[in-house]
């Protein structure tokens, strides 16, 4: 019985070793995982954009708009938050406080003068909302990089696709957080005039602000990998020094005979070494086998050297696994590629087009849902609806995505199968669209899988960016893959806007279909009905959707193939 309870005792320490010991103590176990809290709450305000399609409609008529010109806004906003590049380079440099404290400052300017505008305080113009909008982009992206690189860095590579897909997954619900914020609170009145969009921002910029603000008070880098290596010797040879210690005392306890199934201190094997021939020889020698007192070959034996006694302990073969538990992860074949670098790997060129030209079509869908709608008359029964469940599909995608991917990765199953599934439904739910695109069943069905394959891409992704090329240069790396999704989103907002803007200017001497809610006079011109409003976008949105698919699959390949290598030389 007593043997048991030292035997648990044994256990429960490599335990905590393994946990605390090698992450250099109870305090930053502590700050890495009240850091993390911290993150969540980060990435939750920082995709205040994403809501854009809550409130674009009242922007549109409250400051006279083209539908061109909403799009023009809505495209600078993406790039804004998707220029990586510089958010990713300076907080390579100065960490997450000074990162944070330039979102603080960049979310305080952006928003108070979008509401200044709004309310005619200062001159409002389309190009310089435009402005004004890229600089709460850039406020959210200096957010959104503390966050994810932080904890990307913090956290082993082991669970890194789950916590990724966590904190990605409060980014995407951001989106509903605001937008449901809007239309409960601000945007209440069915007439897109009497909507206080003013109000809305000031509330953005306080909110993001003190984020900010408290992100850089409790955010912290700490990576994983250098938190294990500068605990190693010590910790590990304490370890092992209270396992001999508990040894000894069991093998005075017995009568000077060494249980089996335990490590034999040297110093002890040295004293029984002349009870069993041989037995100093392969102590000396490291190999061989573990003899009992008899003589008999017990196990095959492994030589771990202690680097502050350069001492040797001979451990039976099955025992080694636990020890190694405390080791640090000496793994050195991790690539760090740099973008130019990354750009030579053909899986990372299939991953970056795949990306670019599927999230390409979300950002479109997502801004311009309450259009979609408002083409058949129907943005003020479902404008809520649909305002919320793209985020909140986008959300759970973003959070299963990350737990399932690491399931798969242990089973030697390539992260990209997920993609290619979510692709697959979206190919499906965008054909369908060209069929009956005045079904509300059919644009629900597109709400989903477009929120499900966005959330899916934006998990995932960065998380296979870190495994082709690495930690070192992620932030910009990640910068650049983000930024080909506002450009691919840019070039598919043009196209929208400009069919838009052709059908509506016909529709000016048109009367409109039955139940449209055109609105108010003012901007009847600039109301688009039927199916023309988006056919020739969503013709170009289901190739572009294709060729996505056909990248994913040929790297789901590539990539399934490198795994199946990979287990048959381990086994």
């Amino acid at each position: 019985m007593d043997d048991g309870k030292e035997d648990s005792t044994m256990v429960m320490t490599l335990c905590w070793k393994t946990v605390v010991v090698s992450g250099r103590g109870t305090r930053q176990t502590l700050l890495v995982g009240f850091g993390l809290l911290a993150a969540l709450c980060g990435m939750a305000v920082s995709g205040f954009l994403y809501s854009f399609n809550a409130f674009s409609d009242a922007l549109k008529d409250q400051l006279q708009l083209t539908q061109s010109e909403v799009e023009w806004i809505s495209s600078v906003a993406n790039i804004g938050s998707c220029i990586g590049l510089t958010a990713g380079l300076f907080m390579q440099r100065f960490g997450p406080q000074l990162t944070n404290c330039v979102a603080a400052l960049l979310s305080f300017a952006g928003f108070f003068v979008v509401a200044a505008s709004i309310e005619k305080r200062i001159p409002t113009h389309f190009s310089l909302m435009c402005i004004y909008f890229f600089v709460i982009g850039q406020g959210g992206i200096f957010t959104y990089m503390a966050c994810m690189m932080t904890t990307a860095a913090n956290f082993s590579p082991k669970v890194r696709g789950t916590v990724i897909g966590l904190i990605d997954s409060m980014y995407g619900g951001s989106a509903a957080i605001f937008s449901a914020i809007y239309n409960e609170t601000y945007g209440k009145a069915d007439s897109p005039y009497q909507q206080n969009i003013a109000g809305f921002f000031y509330a953005g910029g306080i909110i993001m602000t003190a984020t900010s603000l408290f992100l850089f008070a409790s955010l912290w880098w700490m990576p994983w990998e250098e938190r294990n290596q500068t605990s190693s010797i010590a910790d590990r040879n304490n370890a092992r020094g209270n396992m001999e210690e508990t040894r000894r005392k069991e093998i005075s306890s017995s009568g000077g005979q060494f249980p089996h199934n335990h490590i034999m201190p040297a110093s002890v094997q040295n004293q029984n070494d002349t009870a069993t021939s041989g037995a100093s020889g392969i102590a000396e020698n490291c190999g061989g086998s573990n003899l009992d007192q008899s003589g008999s070959v017990v196990s095959p034996l492994r030589c771990v050297g202690d680097v502050s006694t350069e001492s040797t302990t001979l451990i039976r073969q099955e025992e080694q696994e636990p020890l190694l538990a405390v080791m640090p992860n000496t793994d050195s074949s991790q690539p760090e590629l740099n973008t130019l670098q990354l750009f030579r790997n053909v899986n990372f060129l299939l991953l970056f087009w795949a990306f670019a030209l599927s999230t390409g079509v979300g950002l479109m869908f997502m801004s311009n849902v309450l259009f979609f709608l408002k083409a058949y008359g129907l943005e003020v029964q479902y404008r809520g609806l649909f305002t919320i469940i793209l985020p909140i599909c986008s959300l759970v995608s973003r959070f299963v995505s990350g737990v399932v991917s690491d399931a798969l990765l242990v089973r030697h199953v390539s992260r990209s199968v997920l993609l290619v599934v979510s692709i697959s439904l979206l190919v499906i739910a965008q054909v369908l669209l060209l069929i009956w695109p005045e079904k509300i069943d059919i644009l629900l069905l597109n709400a989903v899988t477009v929120g499900v394959s966005y959330g899916s891409m934006w998990c995932l992704v960065p998380t296979m960016t870190t495994t082709i090329g690495g930690l070192k240069y992620f932030g910009q790396n990640w910068g650049i893959v983000m930024l080909s999704s506002a450009l691919a989103g840019m070039a598919y907002q043009a196209l929208y806007g400009k069919v838009y803007d052709e059908h509506a200017q016909d529709l000016t001497h048109t009367p409109p279909l039955a139940g449209a809610n055109v609105g108010d006079d003012r901007s009847a011109a600039s109301v688009c009905l039927g199916k023309q409003c988006f056919a020739t976008t969503t013709y170009a949105t289901v190739a572009s959707c294709a060729l996505s698919l056909l990248l994913l699959l040929v790297l789901f390949v590539r990539d399934q193939r490198q795994l199946w290598r990979q287990k048959a030389r381990a086994s």
